[in-house]
């Protein structure tokens, strides 16, 4: 029989052939390939470009924002409205948490207001007063945690002013020492416990509040925490550590001073 090119004599037919002519012709090259890839590298780059300057623009204006907020001394109004407000009552407990939320938003977007604005105004005493409130621990017990431990590790002058009109010392043994004989009785309130620890570090940074902290037992605390074991013994050896080392660099008066000679 005569071969009309039909078939190539090993099984293939011209159908198959054709289709493997045009695979070939519809793949792209290799240079086809990278000039694509070039052409959307290109076009990402445009789009994160794009997407920096908004973000630029979009930052200016909440810096904006946040600066006329100070201005307008939102800080005290905060405090002036959280005065007023019973946390037994269900609307005014999510009304302070939300307050604690626009507090948390400032700090993050304008950290430098920690030094000035929140010291100076009365938020820095009503957070401290709030995180060692005797009582039921809830959710905004620890997002005022939260609020104390970056304010005093942020600031200088919050350690210095940490019992400038309260014993914040002995606030902050006072709320660790519930922990002595009993474990947190959930995962929030491990991470208040630990909240509470990081102030009490952060305190400690200040040569004054070390004084406090022995002339209110505090090492005692810590070690009463150490024997009977409970989930506070980790933090609490940490500090005593910390401590032993702090206490090396006091002077002899200040010894002398703490231990009450």
């Amino acid at each position: 029989m005569k071969n009309f090119g039909f078939f190539d004599g090993k099984g293939g037919d011209w159908e198959e052939r054709r289709e493997g002519r045009e695979k070939e012709r519809n793949e792209p090259s290799a240079i086809e390939e990278k000039c694509d890839n070039e052409r959307r590298r290109e076009y990402d780059w445009e789009l994160i470009e794009d997407d920096g300057a908004e973000d630029e623009e979009e930052n200016e204006e909440v810096g904006e924002m946040v600066n006329a907020l100070l201005q307008a001394n939102i800080l005290d109004s905060i405090v002036s409205a959280l005065s007023r407000l019973d946390e037994s009552n269900e609307d005014d407990a999510d009304a302070v948490h939300h307050a604690l939320k626009v507090i948390d938003m400032l700090l993050e977007i304008k950290g430098d207001i920690v030094e000035e604005d929140v010291i100076s105004s009365s938020l820095f005493q009503w957070v401290l007063k709030r995180s060692c409130q005797r009582g039921v621990f809830d959710a905004n017990k620890q997002y005022a945690s939260e609020l104390l431990s970056v304010i005093l590790q942020q600031s200088e002058k919050a350690k210095t002013r940490l019992s400038d009109k309260v014993d914040g010392m002995d606030l902050l043994l006072r709320a660790l020492a519930s922990y002595k004989k009993k474990d947190p009785s959930s995962g929030d309130e491990s991470e208040f416990m630990e909240n509470m620890f990081d102030c009490l570090c952060a305190a400690l940074m200040w040569k004054g509040n070390r004084k406090a902290f022995l002339e209110g037992e505090g090492l005692q605390l810590m070690n009463l925490m150490l024997r009977e074991r409970k989930q506070s013994r980790q933090s609490a050896l940490k500090e005593r550590n910390r401590m032993d080392i702090l206490i090396a660099k006091l002077t002899a008066s200040e010894k002398a001073a703490a231990s009450g000679n």
